[in-house]
């Protein structure tokens, strides 16, 4: 069952300084140069520096849970003000098909599959990207219902209507079919994993790339806000993906998962 108070994976978002605080920065009195020889200007971009990667919040947390037929369910729970309880907060599921193999979810009442996988227990994925269903394609998600409270009395692990049945799949269409009516659909977003290498900033190392692709107006700032705000929900869908198919490979080779808390990071 869903342990609700041990997630599996945090996903920490950083928060941007309001463009006040920045013009007064920018506008403050000017440098004294200290015993030192280190002037106050430098001393002020340290500490901003210092400042912004220390200050994030918890923006997501996501649970796990097996389920029968080996359907492995991942619960998402966002917070994008930080707050545990709040109007904003909302919740997502992800259903993964170890035999076919893909993830199954519905974001903003829109059927998303990502696909890329692989069903060898021994292949690390390093690439995989979603796209939106058509009408006509049978998803893990139908049958359920997609929850949008955020009500934290609400019993998750015993209500059946978040799981799909574990042949949901098998009794409508084959492995083949299924990839044949994905053909001619594009891809919302993709995620390559690349090389480790350390970034010039506070203990951060790049893990990956997500890629989006959106159509929006940009003299319309709205629509700027909301398209943030689904390249992090894209995001923390990847990156709980990445450290699946990790664990995966990691448990096919007799290594032992670690079964502790994950902590990433997303900076848009």
């Amino acid at each position: 069952m869903f342990k609700k108070n041990s997630p599996f994976l945090i996903v920490h978002k950083f928060q941007q300084p309001s463009a006040a605080a920045q013009t007064a920065a920018n506008t403050g009195p000017p440098p004294a140069t200290n015993p030192n020889g280190m002037n106050s200007s430098q001393n002020s971009t340290s500490d901003s520096s210092a400042k912004f990667w220390d200050n994030k919040f918890e923006y997501c947390k996501v649970y796990f849970k097996q389920q029968g037929g080996s359907i492995t369910s991942y619960k998402l729970k966002f917070q994008p003000c930080g707050r545990t309880i709040h109007e904003s907060n909302f919740q997502i599921m992800m259903y993964y098909h170890p035999t076919k193999p893909f993830v199954d979810t519905i974001y903003k009442k829109t059927r998303l599959r990502w696909i890329g996988f692989s069903p060898n227990a021994q292949q690390h994925t390093d690439s995989f990207k979603v796209i939106v269903l058509s009408k006509d394609s049978p998803s893990l998600v139908d049958g359920t219902i997609d929850h949008f409270d955020n009500n934290e009395t609400e019993d998750w692990d015993n209500d059946e209507s978040l799981y799909p049945s574990p042949n949901a799949l098998n009794a409508r269409s084959s492995h083949d079919d299924l990839f044949a009516m994905l053909s001619s659909m594009l891809p919302v977003a993709n995620y390559t994993t690349s090389a480790n290498y350390l970034l010039p900033m506070k203990s951060m190392t790049k893990k990956g790339e997500v890629s989006l692709m959106d159509c929006v107006d940009g003299s319309r700032t709205e629509d700027l806000r909301f398209m943030r705000e689904h390249a992090l929900v894209l995001t923390c869908m990847a990156l709980v993906l990445r450290d699946h198919e990790v664990k995966k490979a990691q448990s096919a080779y007799g290594r032992t998962p670690y079964n502790g808390v994950t902590t990433e990071s997303a900076a848009l």
